[in-house]
């Protein structure tokens, strides 16, 4: 999997940041014990507006776009390659030690292949090292 960040502010409050990413898959010789699984390579693209309503306290919004990933079993296509769509809503919160408390609410707003996330709370804790 490759990825990459880029950010921009926009103001003294505000950030944009675009995150792309892209996965690649090896052949599974073994499956079902005689076949071959296949699969292309998945693509992501994540953006987000960012507030910095003070220096420890940030609200954010972001899209999140996945494309790709078609399956074949011993070369038949499976015409199941992802495309959804999610929007974010969330809040972080940074500890005077630099730990990152986030809370993130999405929902799909798109999916017309792949998995299916209605909608989801999410909260993370990041550590530094």
């Amino acid at each position: 999997m490759l990825g990459a960040g880029w950010n921009k502010p926009l103001s003294e409050k505000f950030v944009f940041e675009l995150a792309p990413e892209i996965a690649f898959y090896g052949d599974n010789r073994d499956y079902l014990n005689t076949h071959t699984l296949g699969k292309d390579a998945t693509f992501a693209l994540n953006t987000t507006l960012r507030y910095r309503a003070t220096p420890s306290f940030h609200v954010f919004g972001g899209m999140q776009f996945n494309r790709g990933g078609e399956t074949a079993v011993d070369r038949t296509e499976r015409d199941d390659a992802a495309n959804t769509d999610r929007a974010s809503l969330g809040m972080l919160f940074i500890t005077p030690s630099n730990h990152i408390w986030s809370l993130r609410y999405s929902h799909d707003t798109c999916i017309s292949n792949g998995y299916r996330t209605e909608d989801e709370l999410a909260l993370r804790w990041q550590v530094p090292f």
